[in-house]
């Protein structure tokens, strides 16, 4: 991370902002962000913490919000000690109670789930934990790269091969990126799918446009190439 963070400050002086998953809840990483004056927003791992002990502790901080019936969230934040730590940190939690299940099934006794977040961030509660799931978004960008184009594993242990490679993979991404852009501005009548998508991945691309050929798409592609 320390490199990580070199590295980057090579590129911008912008405030940045280091957001890991429960398998990166560490005391190190927490102190080589504060070290580096970075913000941070780490999941943790709640390894034996009681669930029904948080959910008496969301109780006593506040009032739930009802989603809907037998579902409540409790959202908050509170100052807890890491270990290791000598002082309090920001903590944030997300705890939600289900007595009844979506499909209506009434449970005999609560469902209860706990998400809780390290942060060095000012922002309330909720907006901490929408930043938090915002980071699926970003994963889907390393799913594709990974899977739809198949760079999962390189292919050999010469760095400079790996470096071609991934070269040649960022070419292929972006212009499939152009396509893609292309096809949902045009709409659905040059490129018919079954649901309406403001995105699209790079597979349903390369299945829709490279695979198959006709007429309308050769149409589309003389479209974007013009472009």
């Amino acid at each position: 991370m320390q490199e990580t963070f070199q590295y980057t400050r090579r590129i911008t002086k912008l405030p940045l902002l280091v957001r890991l998953d429960s398998g990166n809840d560490s005391a190190d990483n927490i102190r080589i962000c504060e070290a580096n004056q970075t913000d941070y927003l780490v999941k943790r791992n709640l390894r034996i913490e009681s669930l029904e002990t948080w959910l008496a502790t969301a109780k006593e901080y506040g009032p739930g919000c009802i989603k809907r019936e037998g579902k409540i969230v409790y959202m908050g934040s509170v100052m807890r000690r890491p270990k290791g730590f000598d002082k309090e940190r920001h903590l944030v939690y997300r705890v939600v109670e289900r007595n009844i299940l979506a499909n209506g099934q009434i449970l005999l006794t609560p469902e209860i789930e706990v998400d809780t977040y390290w942060t060095s961030l000012p922002d309330p509660a909720h907006t901490i934990v929408e930043l938090y799931h915002d980071h699926g978004t970003s994963e889907q960008f390393h799913s594709e790269i990974k899977t739809d184009l198949d760079l999962e594993r390189l292919p050999t242990g010469k760095f400079e091969t790996n470096a071609l490679i991934l070269l040649l993979g960022v070419l292929a991404y972006n212009i499939l990126r152009i396509m893609r852009q292309m096809t949902v501005q045009l709409g659905h009548k040059v490129v018919p799918l079954r649901n309406k998508a403001q995105r699209r991945r790079i597979r349903t691309v390369i299945k829709n446009l490279i695979t198959i050929a006709s007429r309308r798409n050769k149409v589309l592609l003389a479209t974007i190439l013009s472009i």
